[in-house]
């Protein structure tokens, strides 16, 4: 399931508006709070353009956490995945595949 952000003055059937159910949640937090989530991964999508040496390429880029390999059943090429470590200690890293590789080069 995805989920997009977003907000209505409007209530719906006795729920409390969205914006009075988030209040004070971490802004970008991606938490589960029901028993039937089993894994959450936040997600943000944009374009950005890559470049290596003289080569570069347009694209879109997707900011996830690790668990977004399992979320989303993702392949993934040769090499690995992004983990804990990673985002423990901000390293950058990117996951490209085969055609974004391609253009690289």
């Amino acid at each position: 399931m995805i989920l997009w952000g977003g907000e209505t003055g409007m209530v719906f059937e006795g729920n409390p508006r969205v914006a009075d159910q988030v209040r004070g949640a971490r802004r970008g937090g991606a938490e589960a709070s029901h028993p039937a989530i089993e894994m959450i991964s936040p997600q943000y999508r944009g374009g950005v353009r890559l470049t290596l040496g003289k080569y570069s390429t347009n694209t879109e880029c997707e900011g996830v956490n690790p668990l977004f390999e399992r979320c989303a059943g993702c392949t993934r090429p040769p090499g690995r995945f992004l983990n804990e470590a990673d985002v423990r200690f901000q390293r950058r890293v990117i996951v490209i595949g085969a055609v974004i590789a391609g253009n690289l080069r």
